[in-house]
C-alpha cells in the first residue's frame, strides 16, 4: 500500500470483497477498492466528528442558559474560550484518528535498541 490513508482494515475489506466477487479481480482493482473504502471511512469519521462537535456545542449552550447572568465576566470569558476550543478542534483529533503511516519494523527495532541502551 503506497497511500498512508489506506489502512489495513480497508485493504482487508477490499480483499474480502474481491474474494466474494470471484477470481477475476486483479490486484489493481483491489487497491482501487481499498482506496474507495478509505475515502468512505474518512468521510464517515468527518460526519461523526461534525455531529459530535454540534452536540457538544448544543450541550454547552443548554447548560449555560441563565448562567451568564449569575456568573462573573471572568467566568463568561472562560466559557467563550472553551466554546472556541470545541469549535476549532481538528476532526481527526476529535474522533481519535491518526492517518500517519505506520512505523516500519526497522523503525520499531531501532526505537527498542535506543530504549535498551538508556
Amino acid at each position: 500500500m503506497t497511500d498512508s490513508s489506506i489502512w489495513s482494515v480497508d485493504h482487508i475489506a477490499a480483499t474480502n470483497l474481491a474474494a466474494s466477487l470471484g477470481p477475476d479481480c486483479r490486484e489493481e482493482q483491489i487497491e482501487l477498492i481499498a482506496e474507495h473504502f478509505a475515502q468512505h471511512r474518512h468521510s464517515a469519521y468527518t460526519w461523526i466528528a461534525d455531529r459530535i462537535r454540534d452536540n457538544l456545542l448544543e450541550r454547552l449552550s443548554s447548560a449555560s442558559r441563565g448562567l451568564f447572568r449569575r456568573k462573573s465576566d471572568e467566568w463568561t470569558s472562560g466559557y467563550r474560550e472553551a466554546e472556541h476550543i470545541v469549535m476549532t478542534i481538528d476532526t481527526d483529533e476529535l474522533v481519535g484518528v491518526d492517518d500517519r503511516p505506520a512505523r516500519s519494523k526497522g523503525q520499531i527495532l531501532r526505537s527498542m535498541m535506543r530504549g535498551a541502551k538508556k
